[in-house]
């Protein structure tokens, strides 16, 4: 027999859900992916030269082919056909695909900048994209470019710590790096809460903190660079593969609780 929660507890667990997930997890899980994005494809800046042309068509077979594959089988199955996705490039959760395809190719363009030898000039060039991003949702839905300008600065600050990580890494302990930045994460996170997608000064900053702290701990705990550098094919799929079983073993716990049932169904 199903579980049944009185209304007033099932609006309870929602607004807990949405304020651990959307003003917590989520806010420092984006960044990280767009940031470790940026990050290998700085280190495949690095590994060869590549052509603006060539970075256009690989990324399109990669990112926006699957989205026009996916969007039309969405489409298709929950029976809501429309031609906006194909000129907005944007479709539910999907709205990714497009921002990461912008953000290879603007990254491309600016990388002489930001992997500059000159720490100024790189760290300069980061200050500008970190500042665009507190102008908010302002441009068109058009071809997927509305959502770049809000993410390319983590896109981007992952290509320059490709390249200038030793600035971090030298100055300070991974130790001090972790306390640090969790540290400033959750109290930012609990004394300035910030929604999902609404980015701000100390949300900014917070998430800064997050992603330096979790990248030292994952560095403690694998030799990331070693990965990234010497298996490109194998450094992905790991990594995805975890995240698979990790999200299946949450899921089959969750689902032995009451409370799991009731989230997932």
């Amino acid at each position: 027999m199903p579980t049944i929660f009185p209304t007033d507890v099932a609006e309870l667990y929602r607004q807990q859900y949405e304020l651990i997930n959307q003003y917590g997890l989520i806010n420092l899980a984006m960044p990280m992916f767009v940031f470790i994005s940026g990050f290998l494809f700085g280190r495949q800046l690095k590994r060869k030269p590549l052509s603006l042309v060539k970075v256009i068509k690989d990324k399109f077979v990669r990112l926006m082919i699957p989205f026009f594959v996916f969007t039309i089988f969405f489409m298709l199955t929950t029976n809501s056909l429309s031609w906006e996705p194909f000129y907005r490039w944007t479709y539910w959760h999907l709205w990714f695909l497009p921002m990461l395809f912008w953000c290879f190719i603007v990254t491309y363009l600016i990388h002489p900048f930001i992997m500059n030898n000159r720490a100024w000039v790189a760290i300069l060039t980061l200050l500008v994209l970190f500042a665009i991003s507190l102008v908010g949702k302002v441009v068109p839905m058009i071809i997927g470019v509305h959502n770049v300008h809000l993410w390319i600065c983590w896109f981007a600050f992952g290509t320059w710590f490709c390249s200038h990580e030793h600035l971090i890494t030298k100055g300070f302990s991974q130790k001090f790096v972790i306390v640090c930045g969790i540290s400033i994460y959750v109290i930012i996170s609990y004394f300035v809460p910030w929604e999902y997608g609404n980015n701000n000064l100390m949300g900014t900053i917070a998430t800064l903190g997050g992603i330096l702290a979790l990248w030292s701990i994952a560095n403690i705990l694998f030799p990331l660079d070693y990965w990234a550098i010497e298996h490109t094919t194998l450094f992905p799929l790991i990594f995805s593969l975890m995240a698979f079983i990790i999200s299946w073993g949450l899921t089959w716990l969750l689902l032995k609780t009451r409370f799991g049932k009731f989230l997932i169904g």
